[in-house]
């Protein structure tokens, strides 16, 4: 695990943060013959970082300006019959942007050390 991030700086979304990332979601989408039009209310409501529910960051250049962002969901499950663990939980990718799969294909990318 490298001691910092190569791509600027990843940290947890701020509300702040939402107007660019919803700028972001939108011109994403618009890439789709079909897609959902969200208001920076309701990617707010999606992408603000709760706990034990939903975690969000994004990544920031030098300047401040959100470039790209990554979210995920924690499902938490219980783990039967096992002598010592008795909770697992799994974290699944909800939203990103597609230069997201570039981040991640990185070997010394900050979303992997998430």
């Amino acid at each position: 695990v490298p001691e910092s991030a190569r791509l600027g700086s990843l940290r947890e979304i701020a509300k702040e943060d939402i107007p660019q990332v919803h700028a972001l979601l939108a011109n994403y989408l618009k890439k789709f013959t079909v897609y959902p039009i969200f208001t920076e209310q309701r990617v707010a409501h999606m992408l603000l970082t709760r706990k034990n529910v939903i975690y969000t960051y994004v990544i920031a250049d030098k300047d401040n300006k959100v470039t790209d962002f990554v979210s995920f969901y924690v499902l938490p499950y219980t783990v039967l019959n096992h002598p010592t663990i008795k909770e697992c939980m799994v974290n699944l990718c909800r939203h990103h942007r597609l230069g997201i799969c570039f981040i991640i294909q990185q070997p010394q990318s900050p979303c992997l050390i998430l």
